[in-house]
């Protein structure tokens, strides 16, 4: 199997850690003017699956192959999801939020890697773990980039079930970022229980 950049970039680290358990954890919807922020964390079991060279960066993916490539992820890795909403968002703020997404990722799997490979620069601290920032990480670790499939799929879907009781902010399309439709609808509807009241556009329609 010819093995690509994301695959490559972890093998130093696979040589220099007691087993081979790296998790990789990544973040979605950092940005976005609904809904909640989602961390995903994940550790290869193995890396000679015949899928895993076709993991990549989530946002370059097509939704389809998205899909196919968390339910792979999830029947064949140790992995954890962790959701902070909207509100919580409004409260302590996004940055804040995305490290509590990431905790509870981490802490979701109930298996405690060797190393963990953070995407960007948000800074965990766990005892007795080796922890890395990588900037676009999604784009040059498999770990990091397997995290950021499960996290984006799992959060899209959530939109998707959201839209189906607020269709006029066409959240199954946008899912809840602000493209000019949503920035519109919010003019026009006001905003929802799930916007983020603290970001720009919205508050300034609270």
């Amino acid at each position: 199997m010819a093995l690509n950049k994301i695959i490559k970039f972890e093998l130093e680290d696979l040589l220099s850690i007691p087993t081979n358990l790296i998790a990789g954890i990544d973040e979605v919807g950092r940005g976005a003017l609904a809904g909640p922020v989602v961390a995903g964390a994940v550790i290869f079991k193995d890396r000679d699956y015949e899928w895993i060279d076709r993991i990549n960066d989530s946002k370059l993916l097509k939704p389809d192959c998205r899909k196919e490539l968390a339910s792979l992820i999830k029947d064949h890795c140790y992995w954890g999801i962790g959701s902070v909403s909207n509100h919580v968002i409004d409260q302590i703020g996004i940055e804040l939020s995305i490290h509590l997404a990431m905790t509870q990722a981490l802490t979701m799997i109930f298996k405690l890697p060797d190393l963990i490979l953070v995407d960007g620069n948000v800074k965990l601290v766990f005892d007795d773990i080796l922890v890395k920032n990588i900037i676009k990480g999604d784009q040059k670790s498999v770990s990091i980039a397997a995290a950021s499939i499960i996290a984006k799929v799992h959060r899209d879907q959530y939109l998707e079930k959201l839209s189906k009781d607020m269709p006029q902010y066409n959240l199954e399309s946008n899912v809840g970022y602000g493209t000019k439709y949503h920035i519109e609808s919010i003019k026009e509807f006001g905003p929802s229980t799930i916007h983020r009241n603290s970001f720009k556009p919205v508050k300034d329609l609270v």
